[in-house]
């Protein structure tokens, strides 16, 4: 993703590229939220706008193009295959401090210009911009990194993105909820088998036996459920908002690779 993101700094019109692909990425978007089908098919009511994007200086909405920089922005899904009732779902994200932010790259984009509130959020020569057309320029991204374009489609931003969600840790439960996700047999065809997640089932289970083991010798008089329930209400107590805000970095930094299909 990194290397497809460097690629499309030097392409015409480059600056809406990465942001909405690094949004795609980030968001686990289906095209359809993020792009139109075809021309003449852009539907205020349905697809993405401009006014979908909104960027927060911590609690304070900041507007593209101001010296205050936003601390995350929230990206608000119209309509989707799962949420045919239209009831939006929120795609908060946070600075990852790396050179690809998907933030960043969104401010950016939205500080470029004047930009209707009602347009399509994503827009050539003053035009919605297609699912053929971002088809193109990813596959020709593809390309340029080594990748075979064929391998890949639209809906590799929301399979990747559901693969670096799992590298970083989180449970299918969180998955489902992030990714709009009414079915655990949905989330398990993109996570559930690739044999680098199974690599991290040791790791975490010596890591929470340590835990374990050190709560134990601070109370000593405690049972052994006593002291898991404790090490666990201790880490959401520490990392609980913390991963609402900035689950994005978390993703970006994940060592795990991420195996797009």
């Amino acid at each position: 993703m990194e290397s497809v993101l460097r690629h499309l700094e030097n392409v015409p019109h480059g600056k809406m590229w990465r942001a909405m692909m690094g949004m795609a990425w980030i968001g686990l978007l289906r095209p359809c939220e993020f792009v139109v089908p075809s021309q003449g098919k852009y539907d205020v009511t349905s697809h993405a706008s401009v006014d979908n994007i909104i960027f927060y200086k911590n609690d304070v909405e900041v507007k593209p193009g101001s010296a205050t920089k936003p601390t995350r922005m929230v990206f608000v899904v119209k309509k989707s295959k799962t949420d045919q009732d239209r009831m939006t779902r929120d795609v908060v994200v946070g600075l990852t401090g790396s050179s690809w932010c998907p933030l960043t790259m969104m401010w950016d984009y939205l500080s470029e210009g004047a930009h209707n509130g009602h347009e399509s959020l994503f827009t050539l020569n003053k035009k919605p911009v297609t699912y053929k057309q971002m088809r193109k320029v990813l596959s020709e991204a593809l390309k340029s990194v080594g990748l075979e374009p064929k391998c890949f489609g639209g809906h590799s931003f929301r399979i990747g993105g559901a693969q670096a969600l799992a590298a970083a840790g989180k449970s299918i439960i969180y998955i489902m909820s992030y990714g709009r996700w009414r079915c655990v047999e949905s989330v398990l065809r993109y996570v559930a088998t690739p044999v680098f997640m199974r690599e991290l089932d040791s790791r975490d289970m010596v890591l929470a036996l340590a835990d374990s083991q050190i709560n134990g010798k601070e109370k000593v008089h405690e049972s052994g459920a006593e002291r898991v329930t404790d090490a666990i209400d201790k880490y959401y107590e520490r990392h609980a908002m913390h991963d609402k805000l900035w689950m994005s970095r978390n993703m970006v930094q994940a060592g795990a690779p991420i195996q797009v299909a």
